[in-house]
C-alpha cells in the first residue's frame, strides 16, 4: 500500500513545456521520434519531494497550522498535482521509482537495502534516469536533500547521473541524524560544526 504525498511542480503556466507533440513520450536519451528535440520554450522545473509529507501538510494545499508562503507562490503560477503518490512507501525505492519513470515491481531500488556503512544499492547504468533526459536537453538540473541511489564513484552517483550539482545526503540512513556532522556537496564532506 502506498502513501500519498505532495507532489508539487513549478512550471511557469505561459510557456509552452511540451517536447514534440503533446502527450507523446520521451524515448532513450531525450528523442523523440529517433531525432533529438529541445523544448521550445523551455521551463524552470521545480519538484518537491519530502519524505512523510502528507497532502495537505503545506499551506497551498490546505495546511492551516502554519504557512508555507514560499511554496504557496510556486503552486499559485505553476503546477500541482493532487493525484500524486509516491512510487513506494519507503525512501529510496520512492525516489528510485520518479528518477527512472518504472514502476516499483520494475524497479532496481526495492528497499532500503544497504551495501556498506552509510551506503545503499546504487542504480545501474544502464536504466536512464530523468536527470540524464533533462540534462540531454540542455537543462542545469541539482538536487538536494536525500538521494539514496548511490554515492561518488558509484553507479548512482548524482554528479554522474545528469545532475551539475547535488548538496545533502548520499546516504539515507544518514539523513535521519537531525544533527549530522557533516553534508555531502558534490563527492566532498562539509563539516557541520
Amino acid at each position: 500500500m502506498f502513501h500519498q504525498s505532495t507532489g508539487l511542480i513549478y512550471i511557469p503556466s505561459r510557456e509552452k513545456h511540451h517536447c514534440g507533440h503533446p502527450g507523446q513520450p520521451l524515448g532513450p536519451k531525450g528523442r523523440i521520434g529517433g531525432k533529438m528535440r529541445a523544448p521550445l520554450d523551455k521551463p524552470n522545473i521545480v519538484f518537491i519531494l519530502a519524505d512523510d509529507l502528507g497532502y495537505g501538510d503545506i499551506s497551498c494545499f490546505g495546511q492551516r497550522r502554519f504557512s508555507t508562503p514560499n511554496i504557496d507562490k510556486l503552486a499559485e503560477t505553476g503546477m500541482r498535482f493532487s493525484r500524486h503518490y509516491s512510487g513506494s512507501p519507503v525512501c529510496a525505492p520512492s525516489r528510485c521509482v520518479l528518477m527512472t519513470g518504472l514502476h516499483s515491481g520494475h524497479a532496481p531500488i526495492r528497499d532500503n537495502k544497504d551495501v556498506g556503512a552509510d551506503e545503499q544499492m546504487p542504480v545501474p547504468t544502464n536504466i536512464p534516469l530523468l536527470s540524464e533526459f533533462l540534462s540531454d536537453l540542455g537543462y542545469i538540473c541539482g538536487g538536494f536533500g536525500k538521494w539514496g541511489l548511490g554515492k561518488p564513484g558509484n553507479s548512482g552517483e548524482p554528479l554522474r547521473r545528469g545532475f551539475n550539482r547535488f548538496f545533502g545526503y548520499h546516504g539515507q540512513r544518514h539523513a535521519h541524524n537531525h544533527y549530522p556532522a557533516f553534508l555531502d556537496d558534490g563527492s566532498r564532506k562539509v563539516a557541520l560544526n
